[in-house]
């Protein structure tokens, strides 16, 4: 059994992959007679193939470190290895552990009763003083909790400089970017080969360079990503590139709002069909909106997911209305529903939580949800299917 926990702690790190019968590619880890084997919608990469052979020789290892009965702990020292294997991809010049251990201690202290946020900035040159230096700390501790200040350090974690991003500096990005919309800021400053690191008021950790989001640890789990294949396996889920994309920002932005919600991709407006709130039916043939909805529907009907190009002048306005109560239902050419109740499904088994039955009934009568709670988690119920055609229910679950 602790063979088959260590596979299945080690597979989770890696957002885009997940457990199915039935898949276009299969891949597996195995030790001594156990076998665990985990599907991806495309195949690995050579980066994702390495940290794949990694965990492999790593399993004996792991195991003979691992105590009895698994803790929680001794899971997230196997998570936090292979997040430090990953970061070595991108530079292993860094000293990646020095990194996460002053995160880590930083992480549990406070300043006048609020919890300690620090952004760093790893670039070129050769510091002094390491800002891990416990006598240093009651100065350093409260003087980067803006998102737009920061500590310049060196691949030592040695202080280089004191910084403000300035407003002018700041630009969104026209490219699809797996950026956290409150580390846009960062984005902007960042130079070929340098790196940035953050804790957050939640005890998050995000660790991105300037093409994006490389790794994050939320609620004590590490997750890595390969942001390009973990975009296109959500467009492969969603069989629409375009939808794919604008999900794929807004998901996560959501995410890390820390509030729940529901997203239901309806192209063939099955699940629509099933709302029984009529008044929130904004689109479609037969619209039949509220006041409210009424008001605000030429504006919000115009957030289109499947436009042509990257959904940015609206996009705040939705990350607002996915927050009411109830489902945001859409499809390619403009959203179908706001704050939608959907009919529980005949065929629903036992499931707590009125998001996750309406989430569960609106995959059963064919629609693609996308469902984020309240702590951030993001699970994705889709088909999945091999080179045959034989299919199996499938999700994926990451943060």
């Amino acid at each position: 059994m602790s063979e088959e926990i260590l596979m299945e702690t080690a597979v989770a790190t890696v957002p885009q992959w997940y457990e199915s019968e039935y898949a276009q590619n299969t891949y597996e880890l195995s030790l001594d007679k156990t076998v665990f084997r985990f599907c991806s919608h495309n195949p690995l990469t050579p980066q994702l193939h390495l940290l794949h052979l990694y965990m492999q020789n790593a399993l004996g290892r792991w195991r003979t470190q691992m105590p009895a009965i698994p803790t929680p702990r001794s899971l997230q020292q196997v998570e936090e290895e292979v997040a430090v294997r990953w970061l070595e991809n991108f530079d292993a010049t860094v000293n990646w552990n020095k990194f996460i251990a002053y995160i880590e201690y930083v992480r549990f202290r406070t300043y006048e009763n609020d919890r300690v946020m620090i952004n760093l900035v790893i670039g070129a040159g050769d510091g002094m003083l390491p800002l891990s230096d416990k006598t240093i700390q009651k100065i350093v501790d409260p003087l980067s909790s803006s998102q737009q200040v920061y500590f310049r350090v060196d691949r030592e974690l040695r202080f280089l400089d004191y910084q403000e991003i300035l407003w002018k500096e700041i630009r969104e990005s026209s490219e699809y970017k797996f950026i956290p919309a409150f580390l846009e800021p960062f984005a902007s400053i960042l130079q070929e080969g340098e790196f940035s690191v953050h804790l957050t008021r939640h005890g998050d950790i995000f660790i991105m360079d300037s093409r994006g989001l490389i790794t994050a640890n939320r609620k004590g789990r590490w997750h890595v990503y390969d942001a390009q294949t973990l975009k296109n396996s959500v467009c492969g889920i969603l069989g629409n590139i375009t939808v794919g994309n604008n999900l794929f920002e807004l998901m996560f932005n959501i995410s890390y709002r820390r509030h729940g919600a529901l997203l239901v991709y309806d192209p063939a407006h099955k699940v629509l069909a099933q709302v029984v709130n009529p008044e929130s039916i904004i689109g479609g043939a037969s619209p039949s909106p509220d006041a409210a909805r009424a008001m605000l529907s030429p504006v919000i009907r115009e957030i289109r997911l499947g436009r042509t190009d990257r959904l940015i002048s609206k996009k705040n306005l939705f990350l607002e209305i996915a927050g009411l109560d109830g489902a945001v239902i859409f499809d390619d050419g403009e959203l179908l529903a706001v704050g939608a109740m959907i009919k529980s499904h005949p065929n629903l088994g036992s499931y707590l939580g009125a998001r996750t039955i309406a989430t569960q009934s609106a995959y059963r009568y064919g629609g693609i949800p996308i469902k984020v709670s309240a702590d951030g988690d993001i699970q994705i119920l889709f088909e999945s299917s091999d080179h045959n055609h034989r299919a199996s229910d499938a999700e994926l679950t990451f943060m």
